[in-house]
């Protein structure tokens, strides 16, 4: 079995999801040319060991300048691969690596919010209003499934959020009408697949072995299922799957560029805005923690800026000098000669 394959099948055997697999993989398979490019020929990992790993490590930091977060995926991708498939496990990695910053992320505001929507028209602007009004990851908006959706409670299921945790979040009724409308255009394709006769849509790796039928259950088709068929990694099927995360992440960040929005802005953006909005409206941080699936709420509050009506609206010493300018204009440096 080739290790792709071995790293698929123990990632999902650990109930991980299709992405973590993805980007371990994406990153061992850099590692690997890495080495290529330093020695010459392709080498079969075993032979590797903590030193190549670190020499890779320090490539990526002194030349291709990525981030510390990403450098710790990256060690994390190589370490994994090791321990759990190669059965390797490799310690003291101590490659030159940054501290990642602590750094506060943009926040939108609210008029800055409706002048993102006005770029942005069909699925992509249901898609940013989901994220902006529930506070989801944009992971979260594409694996919704019909079943998923409650009109009547008002309320989505989000199932392996991050962390691999199930919750449940708000459902504005100002999106019910335009996600009943995408739900009827899944509905026509769901008809067509079926009338096709094709395999219908990817399910999570467990209950696809033991319910087969639901492939083509309407229940579990996907809110925004891709327009094309593509194979599944698990299975080798040709199903049909969630349309691409970041295609659409690019579709927003590129409306938030033409609606003159001077921030680096991405898709998850909107959901840190949903945090620091919703707290200013007076949600409870313990709440927002359950709706935005967090375990901990000091994990919430890294989310939230600082009010507009909190501390940044005390008044400014400055403020007061310039409304209030002391009586005296004499010159001090004169006064004390």
């Amino acid at each position: 079995m080739k290790l792709k394959e071995q790293l698929w099948k123990r990632i999902r055997a650990q109930g991980k999801s299709i992405q973590t697999a993805k980007t371990y993989w994406g990153w061992f398979e850099r590692y690997l040319r890495f080495v290529k490019e330093r020695d010459g020929r392709w080498r079969h990992p075993k032979e590797l060991g903590r030193d190549d790993v670190q020499a890779w490590l320090s490539s990526l930091a002194n030349e291709h300048w990525v981030s510390p977060n990403t450098q710790n995926v990256a060690l994390q991708s190589a370490l994994y691969v090791y321990r759990e498939v190669l059965g390797k496990p490799i310690q003291g990695v101590n490659a030159l690596r940054a501290k990642a910053p602590q750094r506060v992320r943009d926040v939108l505001d609210v008029e800055e919010v409706s002048a993102l929507f006005d770029e942005l028209d069909g699925l992509e602007l249901l898609v940013a209003q989901l994220m902006y009004g529930c506070g989801l990851r944009i992971g979260d908006v594409v694996g919704l499934r019909i079943k998923d959706v409650s009109f009547s409670r008002k309320q989505l299921h989000i199932w392996d959020g991050k962390g691999y945790k199930d919750r449940v979040t708000q459902f504005p009724e100002v999106l019910h009408e335009r996600m009943k409308e995408q739900m009827e255009v899944m509905r026509a394709q769901w008809q067509r697949d079926r009338h096709e006769g094709r395999n219908g849509v990817s399910l999570p790796f467990a209950w696809g072995r033991k319910s087969p039928s639901s492939h083509l259950d309407y229940a579990w088709w996907y809110v925004f299922a891709s327009d094309k068929y593509s194979r599944s990694p698990e299975n080798g099927k040709w199903l049909r799957h969630h349309r691409d995360r970041s295609h659409l992440s690019r579709k927003i960040s590129q409306a938030s560029k033409r609606a003159g929005i001077g921030k680096r802005i991405t898709s998850h953006n909107l959901r840190h805005s949903f945090a620091t909005h919703s707290s200013e409206q007076g949600i409870p941080v313990a709440t927002l923690a359950k709706l935005l699936g967090h375990s901990s709420i000091q994990t919430t509050e890294t989310y939230l800026h600082v009010s507009k009506d909190g501390a940044t609206a005390s008044k400014s010493p400055l403020e007061h000098l310039l409304r209030h300018p002391p009586r005296t204009t004499r010159n001090l440096a004169r006064k004390t000669g």
